[in-house]
C-alpha cells in the first residue's frame, strides 16, 4: 500500500490506496444468486437476513469490465464521509455486483489485508438500519456479510472504489 499523505488536507481522511487496480468483469446476464455462488463464500450472512437479493438489487446490462481500487481510510470514519472523500478524489463506491466479481476473480483478496466493503448498494429493507455488504475472512474461510451503513469504520477496513 502506498501512503497518500500528499492527498491530505484539513478534512481528507484517505490513509492508503492500494497501488494495484483489480480489473473485474461483471456479467449482468447472471442472476444475483449466480453472482453470489461464483464468489464461493464459505460463510454467508444468510442465517441472519444477510446478503440476499431482496435487499441488494443488481442493476446493469451486458458484460462490463470494471477497475476496482481498494482504499483504506483513517480510523472511525462514517460511510457518508467515505463516499464524499471518494467523490473528491474521482472515485465512486463499488456496488454489490462488482464486489461479487472481485471475490470471484481474486479469490484470495479477502483472506489478507482486512475486510472489503461496498458502499454502492444499500439494503434498505430495515429503514431504521440500512446495511451494506462486505467480504472478509474468519478462521481462513471466505465470508460474505453485511453490516450497518450508519456506523464508523475502523482503519482495518478497505473500501472497494471505482475511478470515475
Amino acid at each position: 500500500m502506498k501512503d497518500e499523505s500528499n492527498l491530505k488536507g484539513a478534512n481528507v481522511v484517505i490513509k492508503t490506496i492500494d497501488p494495484r487496480t483489480y480489473v473485474v468483469v461483471v456479467d449482468y446476464s447472471q442472476s444475483f444468486k449466480q453472482m453470489k455462488a461464483i464468489g464461493k463464500f464459505e460463510i454467508t450472512g444468510d442465517d441472519f437476513e444477510g446478503v440476499v437479493s431482496e435487499g441488494y438489487a443488481i442493476n446493469g446490462q451486458g458484460v462490463k469490465s470494471v477497475p476496482i481500487s481498494l482504499i483504506r481510510f483513517s480510523p472511525f470514519v462514517s460511510s457518508e464521509c467515505v463516499v464524499e472523500e471518494m467523490k473528491l478524489h474521482s472515485y465512486r463506491p463499488a456496488t454489490i455486483d462488482e464486489l461479487f466479481a472481485l471475490a470471484a476473480q481474486y479469490p484470495d483478496i479477502q483472506l489478507v489485508g482486512g475486510d472489503i466493503v461496498e458502499l454502492g448498494t444499500i439494503d434498505n429493507r430495515d429503514e431504521d438500519d440500512p446495511a451494506v455488504a462486505f467480504i472478509g475472512e474468519e478462521d481462513g474461510k471466505r465470508n460474505l456479510w453485511h453490516d450497518c451503513w450508519d456506523q464508523e469504520w475502523d482503519d482495518s477496513v478497505r473500501f472497494a472504489a471505482v475511478a470515475i
